[in-house]
């Protein structure tokens, strides 16, 4: 097992959190969903104005977006009255109407509005452009993220092909407003990041071959006491802490599931990183996704965050499939 442990202290070592701030792309990404809530909600309402008779297919469309993204409106607004005052935040909503909306809509003929209001219903199905509708899926699932997952919000990643797959084939899903990223360092295949690419969550990963003879293959005994609870402890940082350990099936395929918190120095600050390990072996490889929770120490309870993403973090894992399994 000496051998294993060596490997999985190299994930470790290679492994990547990003300790982000909410970066100025992120406020672009916000105001500009704003601008967007803001464009629909006046359009609407001109159009009810000119055209009193549309008023019943207008009323469908809002509650249509509302149910889809109606907690996405309420939540931006408590963010950015956490950056702007409600002066600002009416300043710009005006300047918005007086600049953009008016002028384009004092012309609107009864078919483009039928039109629009339309679109209004389509877009409440998700049909919005990127990266408007991925910032509306994290205010709108921002207090239940997995429930992103559960409406189906999600992509699919697969490794087949990637320089660093080490020519493995496994499909996973990711909830659609996380941003995928190249990660820079070696065997990281892929890295995922919460909000837009501006959040404190990350997904990475992971494969790495498993030193063995030429022509050698892992055995079931030995894969036992690798995910033997003992063993697993031994995985855990140096100065970490183990807060609980599972063993767990993916794609039919056995492993195990990590839970540890560890400290981390980056840069000039201290990062305290909760973190779950989701393990397991596949025909000589180790696959992992880990999937970590961030923060500068003391500026967040990560055990209340983990609670949060926990549920997030499990749908994922459980979304593995080993294409490789099923292929003639």
């Amino acid at each position: 097992m000496r051998t294993f442990l060596l490997i999985l202290n190299v994930f470790f070592s290679l492994g990547t959190f990003a300790q982000n701030t909410k970066t100025n792309t992120g406020m672009r990404k916000t105001t500009e969903a704003l601008a967007f809530l803001i464009g629909q909600e006046y359009s609407l309402k001109a159009i009810e104005s000119n055209f009193p008779k549309l008023k019943s297919a207008i009323n469908t469309a809002e509650l249509n977006f509302n149910y889809s993204f109606g907690r996405a409106r309420t939540n931006i607004n408590k963010f950015l009255l956490k950056q702007w005052s409600q002066e600002e935040i009416d300043n710009f909503k005006e300047t918005l109407i007086s600049k953009a909306l008016q002028p384009s809509i004092s012309s609107l003929t009864q078919e483009e509005a039928i039109s629009f209001i339309e679109n209004v219903n389509q877009r409440a199905k998700g049909e919005i452009n990127s990266p408007i509708l991925e910032t509306l899926l994290f205010y709108q699932y921002v207090d239940q993220p997995e429930e992103e997952f559960i409406r189906g919000y999600v992509l699919h990643f697969n490794t087949k092909g990637h320089s660093k797959a080490k020519g493995t084939d496994w499909t996973i899903k990711v909830p659609l407003s996380w941003t995928s990223m190249e990660a820079d360092r070696p065997n990281i295949i892929k890295k995922f990041i919460s909000e837009g690419g501006s959040g404190n969550e990350t997904i990475t990963l992971s494969v790495m071959d498993i030193p063995l003879e030429k022509g050698k293959k892992i055995s079931k005994t030995e894969i036992e006491a690798f995910f033997s609870e003992n063993e697993i402890r031994q995985m855990v940082p140096k100065g970490g802490k183990l807060i609980s350990y599972k063993k767990m099936t993916f794609d039919q395929i056995q492993g195990g599931a990590l839970e540890f918190e560890y400290n981390a120095k980056q840069l000039d600050f201290n990062l305290k990183i909760r973190s779950i390990w989701y393990i397991f072996i596949y025909k000589n490889k180790i696959y992992n996704v880990q999937c970590g929770i961030g923060s500068e120490e003391g500026k967040r309870d990560l055990e209340l965050d983990m609670q949060k993403f926990a549920p997030l973090f499990k749908l994922i894992a459980n979304s593995i499939v080993v294409n490789e399994k099923y292929s003639k």
